[in-house]
């Protein structure tokens, strides 16, 4: 196996063999967006539609993706692969709690919204759109 160099720098992504999801997934705009920010274009991209194809391809050591690293901690873990946390500014992701308008509000779903409120730094927002 060849080692890959560490990307510290988005230009260190030029001439990497991008591993992507398909179309419609978070990271993949977000890194989309973050490369066209920087001026960078790869050419090497190819797209997949599961995580696991994505991991298979990074453990074997084909190239590079952008995921939740909760995905790879598995690999990083056993140092199968490496993870390079991405700036603060840029890593912030918004996550929501989504459930039917016609669910019964048990005692424990109240509860978990209640503690979604509690965190800290959490802007929660519950009702209709």
């Amino acid at each position: 196996f060849r080692s890959h160099q560490p990307i510290l720098s988005f230009a260190d992504l030029y001439d990497t063999k991008l591993f992507l999801y398909k179309t419609g997934c978070f990271y993949r705009t977000k890194l989309d967006l973050w490369l066209q920010e920087e001026g960078i274009f790869p050419g090497n991209i190819t797209y997949l539609g599961t995580l696991d194809n994505i991991l298979n391809c990074i453990k074997a050591n084909l190239g590079v993706s952008v995921m939740v690293k909760t995905f790879a901690d598995e690999y990083t873990k056993n140092n199968i692969i490496k993870h390079y946390p991405i700036n603060k500014k840029d890593a912030s992701v918004i996550t929501s709690f989504i459930y039917h308008r016609n669910s019964i509000m048990t005692s424990s779903l109240k509860a978990f919204i209640d503690n979604l409120h509690k965190l800290k730094d959490a802007p929660i927002k519950i009702g209709n759109r």
